[in-house]
């Protein structure tokens, strides 16, 4: 029998390394945190097929998919809790959905196993709080935080209304959860500090990374075809307005200057809104792809066009500067990434400055060179996967260690 910590991680879909909100746990596995770690990997299937099931099952000595509800997730929330009453009065009742057949996936395991932690994503916060097991809660997007400024910037009453109830119902129904955990992980010292003020102690930031073999520049794609690229996924609100944004505001003063410039949007799950701009022949909207690396190819410079504060950290600057592409940000977009600007990066707010700034790039292949080999260093030197599943790792033992006498070092 293995001597190795049990650790049980629960997260919302199956780890994938293209995903924002699971790459981290797919990374931190690939990585070999099974050397050190008996793993236990608990997730909704998110319809996965059996390319990604065959490629996370390596890492991970234990893999449980469960079928996430199909269909409105509240509605399916509301139907979970009327058949589970004691529910409400402990206060399930989470944003994303609420499975009673993953809850008795949960409670079999722990009945089976003498799990050491537990390592659990943010919005499956509610399967595992009441447990009395060392845990510690990933909470990498400050969903209230969020909320409230989606609430404060959208002119819509009826999303407006939308958005306020999502955030009260976040307070009431999640965040008392948080203080429950041994420990927080977050992305930047911002998610720190705002943790801390709802009361949660021992928040630690560790920074999102970036994979430097599977996203590397190819110097061969230079970005020939004046192409602008926008990556994220294409529902999230803060995406379809800063896509909006760059469009109406920004685009039409880049053409002015380079007519034959193209706009791709690359994400999965676009909006009505972002739809509607594939009309344009300028703009090319992929809908989900299984690799963003040879659209980053055909770019010329990356643009992060932020205007709505989510306080979210965004990976894909990281993936960009990877790729050795120059990337131009507002400022809101580069929060929490250590880049210098004029360096590492060209951050600029405001319409003319954003439009000069992209111009700048597709008539200056050299500068474009200089800028995104300045970026690529940046990312080998401070987000490199192994640097943070290393931290990660770390983190984690601090809790292992009460209950282990022999400390396990991930290295």
């Amino acid at each position: 029998m293995s001597n190795r910590p049990r650790l049980l991680i629960l997260w919302r879909t199956l780890p994938l390394h293209y995903d924002a909100t699971s790459n981290r746990i797919f990374n931190f596995l690939k990585q070999g945190a099974r050397k050190y770690f008996d793993i236990t990997l608990v997730c909704y299937d998110g319809g996965a097929g059996t390319k990604q099931t065959d490629e996370i099952k390596p890492y991970c000595n234990g893999l449980i998919l469960v079928n996430k509800p199909n269909g409105n997730v509240m509605l399916k929330t509301l139907k979970e809790v009327a058949l589970s009453p004691h529910l409400l009065r402990k206060k399930v009742l989470p944003v994303h959905y609420y499975s009673r057949k993953m809850q008795k996936v949960v409670d079999s395991l722990m009945i089976q196993n003498d799990y050491d932690l537990i390592y659990c994503d943010r919005p499956m916060v509610h399967y595992v709080a009441d447990l009395k097991v060392p845990k510690i809660l990933d909470l990498v997007d400050p969903v209230l935080y969020s909320r409230w400024q989606i609430f404060r910037s959208e002119k819509n009453l009826i999303k407006k209304g939308f958005s306020l109830a999502g955030y009260y119902q976040t307070k009431y129904f999640e965040v008392s959860k948080y203080r429950m955990f041994d420990a927080c992980v977050t992305v930047s010292s911002f998610h720190k500090n705002l943790i801390e003020s709802y009361g949660v102690k021992n928040v630690f930031a560790i920074p999102y990374g970036v994979d430097l073999d599977f996203f590397k520049p190819e110097r061969s794609a230079t970005g020939n075809e004046q192409a602008i690229i926008f990556t994220g996924a294409m529902n999230y609100v803060h995406n379809v307005k800063a896509v909006d944004w760059f469009y109406n505001k920004v685009f039409p003063i880049i053409k002015k200057k380079f007519p034959e410039s193209k706009l791709l949007i690359v994400g999965k799950n676009p909006s009505k809104e972002v739809l509607n701009l594939s009309s344009d022949s300028n703009v090319t909207v992929t809908g989900y792809v299984d690799d963003v690396r040879p659209y980053f190819r055909r770019a010329a410079v990356d643009i992060v066009p932020i205007v709505t504060d989510d306080g979210g950290f965004k990976t894909k600057i990281l993936e960009a500067m990877a790729m050795g592409k120059p990337v131009v940000s507002t400022s809101v977009g580069a929060l929490g990434i250590d880049a210098v600007d004029g360096k590492d990066i060209v951050i600029a707010d405001g319409a003319s400055l954003f439009a000069e700034s992209v111009c700048d790039f597709l008539s200056n292949p050299e500068k474009r060179i200089e800028i995104g080999s300045s970026g690529r260093k940046l990312v080998e030197t401070t987000y490199s996967w192994s640097v943070m599943s290393e931290k990660l790792s770390n983190t984690l033992q601090k809790s292992v260690d009460r209950k282990l006498a022999s400390p396990v070092r991930f290295k």
